[in-house]
């Protein structure tokens, strides 16, 4: 006989004194002894020489469930179950109501995903609390009297620095004069070797020095970037497209490595990625609905050290002579602005978000302009910031800052654009210029020449202009 059967034979021979069968387990008892007898349990090997035999006591009732299958999750006491630090307004946690194994099971994992997403609010909360759509933006900011969007190829007036830079932003963007004339005869024995290069022309290449010098020549703009430097940047790009990287792998990998290669020889200048540099709360207008916070990422800075430079950053409200108070950029003032997306993405979007920075940063320029006046007893000085109720006058516009310029780049292609503001306050954006793309070897070139170009109006005129204004030298 085996030891299963003795053991249900023994059970069912079991009496008490008086020769009647002890009284059956309750009903709850069983249930223990069915979830007892789900649970592996080690027995003995079978011999005979062993009885086996079914302990039916009931357990402790404290410790009886209702539901034997409870899947209810109880975090140790050491353990906080916000994921997410960040302090939020109305956070609450109601107690779930008794629920099945399945439906328990799926809110849990419904759980674990908002706290994972840091999610405190319900969903009618999000709906109400979702931003406007970037075309509505766009409208916003012209109803508010905030920016115009005016565009460059259309009839509009440009001041004429700015449409003096356009022209010539145009030419290079057109492929003319983009490569030294040192390098003529390398690229065209590449030309005849691969087809990345068969773009390749006579007017690629500028003329030889002696031949005009009222003209700028290409030379003047910058060192023209090694052939191996530009097959490797339009290699990363290929790749970052064909393999459909994120945003931050285009940053790194290929608009570091223009910027890198295109500013290198400019004593005075420098660039860095900030992504996650906000605008201080001073100049992000908040007032109104479409100012929300908005971010670039990269800025071209001047990289100059001076006491009078110090000493501005020190006399701002925030310790700082921009539009942020990010601690790399305290004291070294913003030249140029540079939004990058990913292709495919929404140039209206890209447009809002450059368009608020730069807004910021002509701000902050007027306050800069205004505490410098009044330090030197202009009594008429405005220094009032984050007053965005109507276009106030502009002290930086008053004082010759023309424009500020500004690069969208969508995945291979880079655009430039230049905010205005008028004395009276009313500032325009002015939009597009294709200045090249990345998709090929001809575009790498054209993107590095006209960083150059706008590298040497950093220093030959905005500095100066921000030295003269602002630091008073």
């Amino acid at each position: 006989m085996s030891a299963s059967s003795r053991c249900r034979t023994s059970a069912s021979n079991i009496t008490n004194d008086s020769g009647h069968e002890p009284p059956r387990p309750s009903s709850q008892t069983q249930t223990n002894v069915e979830v007892a007898a789900l649970a592996p349990t080690a027995l003995p090997p079978e011999d005979d020489e062993h009885d086996v035999r079914v302990d039916v006591t009931p357990r402790d009732p404290k410790r009886l469930r209702t539901n034997p299958l409870n899947l209810t999750y109880e975090p140790p006491s050491d353990v906080n179950p916000d994921l997410d630090p960040t302090p939020r307004n109305n956070r609450h946690k109601p107690t779930p109501a008794p629920r099945t194994s399945r439906s328990h099971a799926s809110s849990l994992a419904s759980h674990t995903s908002d706290l994972s997403l840091g999610s405190g609010q319900d969903t009618p909360s999000k709906k109400r609390r979702r931003q406007s759509s970037p075309r509505k933006q766009t409208v916003l900011l012209t109803m508010e009297n905030a920016v115009e969007h005016v565009n460059l190829n259309g009839d509009a007036k440009l001041p004429d620095a700015l449409d003096k830079l356009v022209l010539r932003i145009e030419d290079l963007g057109k492929g003319n004069r983009i490569i030294s004339h040192a390098e003529k005869e390398t690229l065209y024995q590449q030309q005849k070797i691969s087809r990345r290069f068969r773009w390749v022309k006579g007017d690629s290449f500028d003329s030889p020095p002696p031949e005009d010098e009222a003209k700028e020549t290409r030379d003047e703009l910058g060192p023209t970037p090694a052939l191996e430097t530009v097959n490797r940047i339009w290699s990363d790009a290929e790749d970052c497209q064909n393999f459909q990287h994120f945003e931050i792998q285009w940053n790194c990998a290929v608009h570091f490595k223009i910027l890198e290669v295109a500013l290198a020889h400019f004593r005075r200048l420098g660039f860095c990625i900030c992504t996650g540099v906000q605008i201080h709360s001073d100049y992000t207008r908040g007032s109104k609905a479409s100012h929300h916070n908005k971010k670039v990422d990269f800025c071209v800075f001047v990289n100059e050290q001076c006491p009078e430079l110090t000493r501005a950053a020190l006399t701002s409200p925030f310790q700082s002579v921009n539009q942020t108070e990010y601690p790399a950029l305290l004291q070294r003032p913003i030249a140029l602005s540079i939004e990058t997306k990913v292709t495919g993405q929404d140039w209206t979007e890209a447009v809002n978000q450059i368009s608020v920075w730069l807004l910021a940063q002509w701000d902050a320029l007027d306050d800069l302009v205004s505490r410098s006046q009044a330090q030197d007893g202009d009594a008429s000085s405005n220094v009032d910031a984050g007053d965005a109720d109507a276009p106030k006058p502009s002290a930086a516009a008053a004082a010759g800052l023309v424009f500020l310029p500004g690069l969208v780049v969508l995945g291979h292609d880079w655009y430039f654009v230049a905010m205005t503001r008028s004395p009276d306050g009313k500032s325009r954006l002015y939009n597009r210029v294709l200045i090249g793309s990345t998709q090929s070897t001809e575009g790498v070139y054209q993107v590095i020449a006209v960083l150059q170009l706008l590298g040497r109006n950093i220093e030959n005129h905005y500095w100066p202009w921000f030295e003269r204004t602002i630091l008073n030298k």
